[in-house]
């Protein structure tokens, strides 16, 4: 199984430019990191809207749409972390109503999915997957409307959501009051771009104007761009932290944070925290190197490249057999002797999951001629499942669960193994706002459905609210 949490999803829009598809799909590979499952697009054209989708990266969808010229369209590349893993489920997702099409794609998990889902009047087909119901939602409130109709569909819903929505005449962005997902607005001359991060608006040559905010619906029409700030808050914001630990590209900026810097801090954080005897750092690639970069300024020590990745070998954890996902995990990392032989090396990830892939990588390190192995995890230790768009195993399932540091070194076979504290991961995120780290606490900012039974603190007063308050319009800078 993968020794990594899955998230993912990434999103793109662009509205008012003719090459608004081939805009999209070039967003779409820069978001490829965010999910490979999947990858569609819908545009719009002529009156209508039109959905091309495929299994697979968006180097598979792009023969079959790179072509096709409209001066809007939306896109989505997938992991998916509720419904099936089929076409069907693939995003974005089109429906239409009575008032015409229109076309979803999300990103996160909506925890109050259960209380949410209804039949579609008339179709007695039940939605799908919490995307397809999001999306059925607008429909049903669409009339022409569509920034009221997405307010109206979003009343009730909970978190976790960054959607983008596309109709025959206007395009919708929104994130949810807890901003617990990404999404960024952008300008390319005159048209306006949304990306899940801002590295995909680079990708194109689009400038990043700023972030979503929680709670915000974005919609543009015709030439402008206009918040409505038509969403309940039900708490103070709460980003997801494993955005800027894991899942976002280091190049990207993220909750307003340089993803580098950000990571680039938590290693020189942990050096000082937990400090090794050794003679060279060694980051597991590649979310791990900023963390590894930092490590080894704090500590003076040498950054040693001494892990090779293959980009070739695909995802662990689809390999059907635990045999098949040794020989992939074999294949994906492979040391470099000359660079680690009789020396001491500090190996730094940024998060352990399962411990397998931990587990190899220091018996290979050993192999490869290392005499020492302290391993330097730049996040506290995973003990609860994420619920809010994260594809995480069951608690009992996690590497740290039910193990003190002792038994945990024991099992990958470290010299030493140290996590870096929660209190420290809160001290360098302490700019920002309150952030969600409950698959490290085990406390969540809203209530769900089940919890860590070791640790099920929630905010009662988190709850519901249904009343919104009312529109606030004002131009995008």
């Amino acid at each position: 199984m993968s020794d990594k949490f899955e998230d993912k999803c990434g999103l793109f829009g662009v509205y008012g430019h003719p090459e608004a598809v081939p805009l999209t799909l070039r967003g779409l590979a820069a978001l490829q990191h965010r999910g490979q499952e999947s990858a569609g697009v819908a545009y719009a054209r002529d009156g209508t809207v039109e959905c091309v989708k495929v299994m697979g990266p968006v180097r598979a969808l792009a023969p079959r749409a790179e072509r096709i010229e409209a001066p809007a369209a939306i896109g989505h590349v997938r992991y998916g972390t509720c419904g099936d893993r089929s076409l069907e489920s693939a995003q974005p997702i089109l429906c239409t109503g009575a008032h015409g099409a229109v076309a979803l794609g999300h990103n996160g998990h909506i925890v109050n999915v259960d209380a949410l889902r209804v039949r579609v009047s008339g179709s007695g087909i039940p939605a799908a997957s919490d995307s397809d119901l999001l999306t059925r939602r607008v429909a049903q409130h669409y009339t022409g409307d569509l920034g009221g109709a997405v307010r109206a569909a979003f009343q009730g819903v909970a978190p976790a959501y960054s959607v983008v929505v596309l109709t025959a005449d206007s395009l919708c962005a929104l994130r949810d009051p807890l901003g617990m997902r990404p999404l960024s607005i952008g300008r390319l001359g005159a048209a306006t771009v949304i990306s899940s991060e801002t590295c995909a608006l680079d990708s194109i040559g689009a400038d990043y104007v700023r972030d979503v905010a929680p709670g915000e619906i974005v919609l543009v029409e015709g030439d402008r761009a206009r918040s409505l700030m038509g969403l309940a808050p039900w708490a103070p914001p709460a980003p997801c932290i494993f955005e800027l630990i894991y899942f976002a590209r280091p190049d990207s900026v993220v909750f307003g944070q340089s993803v580098a810097a950000f990571r680039t801090r938590l290693g020189e954080r942990l050096a000082l925290e937990a400090p090794a005897a050794a003679d060279v750092v060694v980051p597991v690639p590649d979310s791990a190197v900023y963390g590894a970069v930092g490590y080894a300024r704090a500590s003076g020590l040498e950054l040693g490249l001494a892990l090779f990745r293959s980009h070739v070998v695909g995802r662990t954890f689809i390999e059907p057999t635990p045999a098949a996902r040794t020989e992939a995990i074999l294949a994906k990392w492979n040391p470099i002797p000359s660079l680690i032989r009789d020396r001491r090396v500090i190996l730094v990830d940024d998060s352990i999951v399962r411990g397998n892939t931990c587990r190899h990588l220091v018996h290979r390190l050993r192999d490869a001629g290392a005499r020492e192995v302290h391993v330097r995890i730049t996040s506290p230790p995973t003990i609860a499942t994420c619920h809010f768009g994260v594809d995480t195993p069951d608690y009992r399932e996690l590497f740290a669960t039910g193990r003190d540091l002792a038994s945990m070194q024991q099992m990958i076979g470290a010299d030493s193994l140290a996590f870096l504290s929660l209190e420290s991961l809160s001290a360098v995120a302490a700019p920002m706002t309150e952030m969600c780290n409950g698959c490290f606490s085990g406390v969540y900012p809203v209530d769900v459905p089940t919890a860590h039974p070791h640790s099920p603190r929630r905010n009662p007063e988190l709850s519901l609210r249904t009343s919104a308050p009312s529109l606030h319009l004002a131009e995008v800078p």
